[in-house]
Protein backbone atom coordinates (compact mmCIF):
# COMPACT_ATOMS: atom_id res chain seq x y z
CA UNK A 1 0.00 0.00 0.00
CA UNK A 2 1.24 3.47 -0.83
CA UNK A 3 1.37 6.15 1.81
CA UNK A 4 1.97 9.89 1.63
CA UNK A 5 3.38 12.08 4.39
CA UNK A 6 1.92 15.48 5.22
CA UNK A 7 4.49 17.34 7.27
CA UNK A 8 8.22 16.80 6.92
CA UNK A 9 9.55 17.87 10.30
CA UNK A 10 11.57 15.71 12.67
CA UNK A 11 8.74 13.19 13.17
CA UNK A 12 8.80 12.44 9.44
CA UNK A 13 12.49 11.56 9.77
CA UNK A 14 11.56 8.99 12.44
CA UNK A 15 8.99 7.49 10.11
CA UNK A 16 11.59 7.23 7.36
CA UNK A 17 13.95 5.28 9.64
CA UNK A 18 11.26 2.68 10.36
CA UNK A 19 9.57 2.46 6.95
CA UNK A 20 11.89 -0.39 5.94
CA UNK A 21 10.41 -2.45 8.78
CA UNK A 22 7.05 -2.42 6.97
CA UNK A 23 7.60 -3.97 3.52
CA UNK A 24 3.88 -3.80 2.72
CA UNK A 25 4.12 0.00 2.68
CA UNK A 26 5.80 2.21 0.11
CA UNK A 27 6.12 5.96 0.14
CA UNK A 28 4.41 7.77 -2.73
CA UNK A 29 5.68 11.18 -1.64
CA UNK A 30 5.47 14.00 0.86
CA UNK A 31 4.25 17.55 1.19
CA UNK A 32 4.90 20.34 3.68
CA UNK A 33 3.63 23.92 3.73
CA UNK A 34 7.24 24.99 4.34
CA UNK A 35 8.82 24.64 0.88
CA UNK A 36 12.41 24.76 2.19
CA UNK A 37 11.74 22.02 4.74
CA UNK A 38 10.04 19.89 2.07
CA UNK A 39 12.96 20.37 -0.29
CA UNK A 40 15.47 19.38 2.38
CA UNK A 41 13.48 16.31 3.44
CA UNK A 42 12.81 15.17 -0.12
CA UNK A 43 16.42 15.62 -1.15
CA UNK A 44 17.86 13.90 1.90
CA UNK A 45 15.50 10.90 1.75
CA UNK A 46 15.16 10.84 -2.06
CA UNK A 47 11.37 11.15 -1.78
CA UNK A 48 9.07 12.69 -4.39
CA UNK A 49 7.60 16.02 -3.29
CA UNK A 50 4.01 16.95 -4.05
CA UNK A 51 3.61 20.55 -5.23
CA UNK A 52 0.69 21.14 -2.86
CA UNK A 53 -1.70 19.36 -0.51
CA UNK A 54 -4.39 19.12 -3.18
CA UNK A 55 -2.05 17.13 -5.44
CA UNK A 56 -1.21 14.74 -2.62
CA UNK A 57 -4.87 14.22 -1.75
CA UNK A 58 -5.78 13.72 -5.41
CA UNK A 59 -3.15 11.02 -5.99
CA UNK A 60 -5.20 7.86 -6.65
CA UNK A 61 -2.27 5.60 -5.73
CA UNK A 62 -2.21 6.81 -2.11
CA UNK A 63 -4.09 4.55 0.30
CA UNK A 64 -2.99 6.18 3.56
CA UNK A 65 -2.30 9.83 4.34
CA UNK A 66 0.02 10.10 7.34
CA UNK A 67 -0.65 13.40 9.10
CA UNK A 68 2.58 14.52 10.76
CA UNK A 69 1.62 18.16 11.13
CA UNK A 70 1.44 20.16 14.33
CA UNK A 71 -1.53 19.32 16.58
CA UNK A 72 -3.34 22.54 15.71
CA UNK A 73 -3.29 21.53 12.02
CA UNK A 74 -4.49 17.95 12.52
CA UNK A 75 -8.21 18.59 12.17
CA UNK A 76 -7.94 20.53 8.91
CA UNK A 77 -5.58 18.03 7.27
CA UNK A 78 -7.32 14.91 8.54
CA UNK A 79 -10.80 16.13 7.58
CA UNK A 80 -9.58 16.94 4.07
CA UNK A 81 -7.94 13.53 3.74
Amino acid sequence: MKIALVGTGFVADYYMTTLANHPALSLAGAWDRDAARLEGFSGFHNVPAYPDLDALLADPTVGIVVNLTTPESHYEITSRA
